[in-house]
């Protein structure tokens, strides 16, 4: 096994470890395509062959292809979202206002109430923003994906390693796009609340 062979295996390695971890966060819906399978390549002393890499290339697109249908559908994130909204109203309703008093009981009365209402928005509202921003998040994951398998022409060792990356980017880039709208929107409600 020569240096170049080596190296491209850690590289592969590192990423199945990177994207194990944010598959996790899928909820379970979405199974690494690589799962148990070594080696990745076939060739003699471990290198790639076209075979190889065209493999590895469908299994990246079907992978975020079920990213892609697994964030459409939203209902792990609906599901959870809601979950917690209604353990908070359960609580305010439940726990809160039988212990509060005054206006205090008439507060968490309030929360509970609002928190009722807000479920039903939760979907139509935030989740529609999620799901776009995903969807925009896998596409270019792919196009990105494509390009680099493409512009690594004959070398089967690179092109097996972007089919990897591009399946991780699947996952990572709608993470991002996730976290980076979960901050607008924490940002927004900062600013919005009144000043001391």
């Amino acid at each position: 096994m020569n240096i170049h062979t080596t190296t491209t295996s850690r590289r592969i390695a590192l990423r199945v470890c990177a994207v194990a971890a944010s598959a996790m966060l899928l909820g379970g819906c979405v199974s690494w395509p690589w799962e148990g399978e070594k080696p990745l390549c076939t060739g003699s002393g471990a290198a790639c062959t076209r075979a190889d890499a065209m493999r590895a290339y469908v299994k990246a697109n079907e992978f975020c292809q079920r990213v892609q249908r697994g964030y459409q559908s939203s209902g792990t994130v609906s599901r959870s979202t809601k979950m917690a909204i209604g353990i908070t109203g359960a609580l305010a309703g439940g726990v809160a206002v039988p212990l509060a008093n005054g206006s205090a009981k008439d507060a968490w009365a309030g929360l509970s109430g609002a928190t009722n209402g807000l479920q039903t928005q939760v979907d139509q509202a935030f989740l529609g923003a999620v799901a776009a921003q995903r969807a925009e998040a896998v596409n270019a994951a792919v196009i990105e994906g494509q390009d680099a398998y493409e512009q690594a022409e004959d070398d089967y060792d690179k092109k097996v390693e972007k089919a990897v990356a591009m399946a991780t980017r699947c996952v990572s880039y709608s993470l991002a796009r996730d976290q980076a709208l979960l901050q607008k929107i924490s940002g927004s409600v900062e600013d919005s609340e009144p000043a001391p």
